[in-house]
């Protein structure tokens, strides 16, 4: 009995960012600006299961008159980490354009979240004369914030300087999975139950 909370949207389970991209170096006289670097990517959040026995299993399990009652089960997947803006291009010589302004880095994918009134995730095995109540949450992580592209470098004198680069589109949300036995669930089930409780997947 009693509730049961998997966050795995604060602290070290979030994806960390993506490194800085380098600027270009300015071009000497009549040379073109160097070219700025990508931003870089965000990691990946880390997935949260949550259950009222077992987070997840991944061998083969055997669950029989067994139950959790009376607690909320809950679980949300890490935020993937933010893409970083691209480098600014290197401004141009004398009489040269700039350097190419830097990609942005792309945001990464929300981590998925596993919510069950016994087991998050059941690869295999059987469950048997069970049952659950409470009320059960699952959700997903966010999706990381893209970069934005860097600045065109500047031309030099009499010389038009050179586009930014482009962003990068948003990524999607981790998806979430909720049940009030198993919330994802590859085993047997058999003369179990789940009752008095709300079971939602954001």
């Amino acid at each position: 009995t009693g509730s049961l909370t998997v966050n795995s949207a604060v602290g070290a389970s979030k994806g960390g960012a993506g490194g800085a991209a380098g600027n270009g170096g300015n071009g000497a006289a009549s040379m073109t600006g160097g070219a700025a670097g990508t931003g870089g990517a965000g990691g990946a959040g880390q997935i949260a299961y949550a259950g009222g026995l077992a987070s997840a299993t991944f061998t083969d399990v055997f669950i029989s008159f067994s139950y959790h009652t009376t607690g909320a089960i809950n679980a949300t997947g890490g935020a993937g980490g933010a893409g970083v803006n691209g480098g600014i291009g290197g401004t141009g010589g004398s009489s040269a354009t700039g350097g190419a302004a830097g990609v942005a880095g792309t945001g990464a994918v929300g981590a998925a979240s596993y919510a069950g009134g016994l087991v998050g995730l059941v690869t295999t095995g059987m469950s048997t004369d069970s049952y659950s109540t409470g009320n059960i949450n699952a959700t997903g992580g966010a999706g990381g914030a893209a970069g934005a592209g860097g600045a065109g470098g500047a031309g030099g004198s009499g010389t038009l300087g050179i586009i930014g680069g482009a962003g990068i589109a948003g990524v999607a949300g981790g998806a979430s999975y909720a049940g009030g036995l198993v919330a994802y669930n590859s085993a047997t089930i058999n003369n179990s139950y789940s009752s008095s409780g709300t079971i939602t997947a954001n």
